[in-house]
């Protein structure tokens, strides 16, 4: 059952010697399918003309997928300790990327692991096999009327 909620979601990057943390505040839904939580929402960090950029969050306890289809095409895996190629379009052009995951914790609001608190995970980027910066993002999950 697909339920609106309200999230923070909290972005670090740290490029070389520079960290950079950035929090949105907004709306979104969460529902379980197919063995993942789906978390849709609409980032404001990233607004094109005025429009808000739709991140999609697929979360299993061993694996994050970052999907976006708009301004911002995205489709990154995360996985601990593995090495996957991911593809991301900015206003640069098309990348291929590589990404490293580090760490993926859950927080479930009880022992049924029916409904998620927060999900903090961590990964490195690069390019070629080039570090290019360390991410760590934590969405915090709050039902709407709580």
């Amino acid at each position: 059952m697909k339920k609106n909620i309200l999230l923070k979601v909290v972005s670090e990057q740290n490029i070389e010697d520079e960290k950079d943390i950035t929090e949105v505040y907004t709306d979104g839904t969460i529902q379980k399918k197919n063995g993942y939580f789906y978390i849709v929402y609409q980032d404001t960090r990233y607004y094109e003309d005025g429009e808000s950029i739709k991140t999609i969050l697929k979360i299993t306890e061993d694996k994050i997928i970052i999907i976006r289809n708009e301004v911002l095409q995205t489709y990154i895996e995360i996985e601990p300790d593995k090495r996957n190629i991911g593809s991301y379009t900015s206003t640069y052009g098309n990348f291929l990327v590589g990404i490293i995951g580090k760490n993926i914790q859950i927080e479930y609001k009880d022992q049924d692991k029916q409904d998620i608190l927060s999900v903090v995970f961590e990964y490195d980027l690069d390019i070629d096999y080039k570090h290019l910066s360390f991410h760590r993002i934590e969405v915090i999950i709050e039902e709407e009327g709580e």
